[in-house]
């Protein structure tokens, strides 16, 4: 369901008109649908890049996933969705989320340690300079399903490739995302963290 005006409490945060990333990722999940903006729509929607990996699937990557899954929500409204799967497997969900919520500390601390190793790691084979962490792990509600390491850097640095490599090293299993400070490509969401939540390491 999508409608052609945008409310005035959720306009446009940038000067380009609507397109991926444009505006602040602040979905409204309500029992009942709700209605997507049309620029709601052209800023959350990804690529349509479907891809199968470790036995999920994924659409235009991570973000792209969850801001389907949030769209699709809105449309249908939680009423309906609960009707989707068993009680016993969201009560399983709930348990799992509350397991993590009681442990969040303790992950957190763990993933600001791998923060930490990953910043050592990437200035001792790159001469990467400045580097700050966004995303969940500088939020002070918990990590959940699609929370990762985000780490920002300013200056372009050679073979920034070869980093990726680099960092899996740290942790096989942990998600570090690396992202520089470019305006042309950073999203609404992206400049919001790096102007008032960014924690340097």
């Amino acid at each position: 369901m999508v409608e052609q005006q945008i409310q005035a409490d959720r306009q446009l945060q940038t000067d380009t008109g609507a397109c991926w990333g444009s505006l602040l990722f602040t979905p409204d999940v309500q029992l009942e649908a709700v209605p997507i903006a049309f620029e709601e729509y052209m800023s959350w929607c990804p690529e349509a890049k479907f891809e199968f990996i470790q036995g999920k699937p994924l659409i235009g990557s991570t973000p792209g996933t969850r801001n389907v899954l949030a769209m699709l929500l809105m449309t249908f409204g939680l009423e309906s969705t609960i009707k989707l799967l068993p009680p016993l497997a969201w009560l399983q969900g709930l348990r799992q989320q509350l397991d993590h919520n009681h442990q969040d500390a303790k992950r957190k601390s763990e993933w600001w340690t791998t923060a930490q190793q990953a910043a050592a790691s990437l200035r001792q084979n790159f001469s990467v300079g400045k580097l700050g962490v966004i995303g969940d792990l500088v939020m002070p509600h918990p990590l959940n399903y699609w929370s990762d390491i985000t780490l920002v850097y300013w200056e372009k640095f050679e073979d920034s490739w070869r980093a990726y490599d680099v960092l899996r090293e740290i942790d096989p299993d942990m998600r570090v995302d690396l992202l520089r400070v470019d305006e042309h490509w950073l999203t609404a969401d992206q400049r919001w963290q790096i102007e008032h939540c960014l924690v340097e390491v």
